[in-house]
């Protein structure tokens, strides 16, 4: 039999890495804790941490009492918000995590649906917070539905399902990043242009996930951006590039229709997926599956969402070339992923350089299928030309050839340009 009790406190020690943190969350001393996890190894039979100076580190048998804790701690949370709300006689009680960009135009419109007074009442929690946070909500029964976004693939990151515990993602949009420029920009005209054009521009840069795609972008673009501001609230972000400070990546999704910015389309074109991750309950709450639904219908109305998959730019006859971006996808061997991780945490660990941020951006965006996509470099579709800019990538793979399932697939995507300069960057016309 596990002891309840004991259970908790390995989730605590394995959320804080040692026993002396765990210690001080529970209000113990650090010998009471490892005395509490000697005895749960006793019960269960395994060893579940590898303890160290530095602290423990968790065995594969660790690893699946953690997932099993985390299920139960979940199921008690949302059990317990079952029963007061029972006692109190009040309506259900839905708690939802949403990242800010999708607050306003995405979840409030769909929250309508449950606020409706025809309908069964329905009290409603909102929690902002980004993708790695909702996930411990969900995980942590904090939450019974988020919203949440990624990069590089239709397919949610591999890592989402340990993160945020048993339940289902679904697709909700596809949502392209933009370039902002002020209304006078000499390039304000053109409805599309690449990224290699803004070479010379100050940015106004995002922060996490969405400041990582504008490196990656540039890194391939052959320039590193010159930042002015760094910004993650996208109004702001507008009135600076209004302003002249400098010029910016927004998704569609938070385009602000300032009259004094345009908003222009972009090669390689980004995309932001967004989605929805409900867990699995013993006992679902139906209102997050009302939510669920009604997110789905909404986001089909939004302007600049796309519910289908996202298009590919295709060469313009106006244009005196198209480059095509030449991606490599393979698949990782399952029971090698947390070596491949590893590996290429180490190989980027400087993620600063140009290197270490493109290859640190893609390496870590498993899909479910272990499938790992990453940007090798350039092609010049008229001259025949290829313009590799990641060597780094294939040596990587042939550093590690014994972690890769399927033989590297190169996929050509055609896109949009007006020349290649020396460098083999992307010139303007």
């Amino acid at each position: 039999m596990i002891d309840a009790h004991r259970l908790a406190v390995f989730r605590e020690v394995a959320r804080a890495g040692s026993f002396a943190g765990a210690a001080a969350v529970l209000r113990h001393t650090p010998s009471a804790v490892s005395q509490q996890i000697a005895a749960l190894e006793r019960g269960t039979g395994a060893v579940l941490v590898q303890r160290s100076t530095r602290g423990v580190t968790l065995t594969d048998a660790g690893r699946v009492l953690l997932a099993a804790a985390d299920a139960i701690h979940a199921e008690l949370e949302v059990a317990a918000q079952q029963l007061r709300a029972l006692q109190a006689g009040g309506p259900q009680a839905l708690t939802v995590v949403t990242f800010p960009s999708a607050g306003e135009p995405l979840l409030a419109p769909a929250l309508t649906a449950l606020t409706d007074p025809a309908g069964p009442p329905v009290e409603v929690t909102v929690i902002e917070a980004e993708p790695d946070e909702a996930l411990a909500a969900i995980r942590d029964g904090r939450a019974d539905l988020a919203l949440v976004y990624h990069f590089h693939t239709a397919q949610p990151p591999r890592g989402w399902a340990a993160a945020a515990g048993p339940g289902s993602y679904t697709a909700l949009a596809a949502d392209h990043l933009r370039l902002l420029v002020p209304a006078s920009h000499p390039l304000a005209g053109r409805p599309a242009v690449s990224l290699a054009e803004l070479a010379g521009e100050r940015w106004i840069h995002g922060w996490g996930d969405t400041g990582g795609v504008l490196d990656m972008l540039a890194a391939v673009s052959g320039f590193q951006p010159r930042v002015a501001c760094r910004s993650s609230a996208y109004g702001f972000t507008s009135a600076l590039v209004a302003a002249g400070v400098g010029v910016a990546l927004v998704p569609s999704l938070a385009l602000t229709g300032r009259p004094d910015v345009r908003d222009l389309q972009i090669a390689p074109e980004p995309t932001r997926y967004i989605g929805a991750y409900r867990p699995r309950r013993h006992q679902p709450n139906p209102a997050a599956g009302r939510l669920l639904a009604a997110l789905r219908a909404h986001a089909a109305t939004v302007d600049g969402l796309l519910t289908a998959a996202p298009r590919l730019l295709r060469p313009s006859p106006s244009r005196r070339g198209s480059m095509i971006l030449i991606n490599i996808k393979m698949q990782i061997r399952p029971d090698k992923v947390d070596e491949w991780l590893a590996l290429a945490d180490s190989y980027a660990r400087d993620v600063n350089s140009e290197d270490g941020c493109l290859f640190f951006q893609f390496a870590r965006s498993l899909t479910d299928e272990n499938e790992f996509v990453c940007i090798e470099g350039f092609k010049d579709a008229e001259a025949g030309g290829t313009h590799v800019k990641q060597p780094y990538v294939a040596k990587f793979f042939e550093a590690a050839p014994d972690l890769v399932a399927t033989q590297p697939q190169i996929i050509y995507i055609d896109t949009p340009h007006d020349g290649f300069g020396p460098m083999g960057e992307i010139q303007p016309r």
